[in-house]
């Protein structure tokens, strides 16, 4: 608190808009985000095992031969039936800076012959298997996940292209909020000194499954 001594109050109320801002993008809120956290980093200091009630378990499972055109085809058939109650989901992946790429990771070339880009042959997968399996006209929901990062550039690639034969009705761009930064076990939040706002950072991939009950496509 001592940082917020002296702060304009511009200063204060950016810092009360940022604080609502990750209350209401939170399931639960703040107060829910500091006592998980609070109990994580508490367990982990303690060697906590999460696990300790749970019993490992082999699942069950199905080993394919694909020189078995009879299995191969008895499960592609299954597979066909569930495709009318399937979304797919894209977990965008971030900027390409560690490949040496200056866009964003989705946007690299999987090959060099025609430069077609990770996103592209991701959509016309889906394009292909929704004309073959999708007669009447059903349209194949696609989400993609994105990030204060990668928002804008993934739009933006995708409106150069045309969504790349996309049907906008099918296409929902979900972003992944961030989350304060913690500074210690005690899930204190990390103010930054220059701005004095909140320190933040992505939350982790498993915020897509929240991000498409909200955009109701787990329907």
């Amino acid at each position: 608190m001592e940082k917020l001594v002296g702060a304009t109050p511009k200063q204060l109320r950016n810092l009360e808009e940022q604080l609502d801002h990750l209350d209401r993008t939170y399931p639960g809120g703040l107060k829910a985000y500091a006592e998980r956290g609070r109990k994580l980093l508490s367990d982990s200091r303690d060697g906590v095992n999460p696990y300790e009630n749970y019993k490992p378990e082999i699942p069950k499972s199905v080993s394919l031969d694909f020189r078995n055109e009879e299995t191969i085809s008895h499960y592609e058939t299954l597979g066909e039936k569930e495709m009318p109650h399937t979304a797919f989901v894209l977990v965008a992946g971030g900027l390409g800076e560690r490949l040496n790429y200056k866009g964003i990771k989705v946007e690299i070339p999987f090959e060099t012959s025609t430069h077609t880009c990770f996103l592209q042959y991701y959509i016309e997968y889906i394009l292909a298997i929704q004309q073959k399996l999708c007669p009447t006209g059903w349209k194949v929901p696609l989400a993609i996940m994105t990030s204060d990062d990668t928002k804008t550039l993934t739009e933006q690639l995708l409106q150069r292209n045309n969504l790349f034969g996309l049907d906008p009705s099918q296409l929902t761009i979900m972003k992944q909020e961030k989350v304060p930064a913690m500074l210690d076990s005690q899930a204190r939040f990390a103010l930054e000194s220059t701005r004095l706002l909140l320190e933040t950072k992505p939350h982790g991939h498993g915020d897509v499954h929240t991000l498409l009950y909200q955009h109701n496509l787990t329907k």
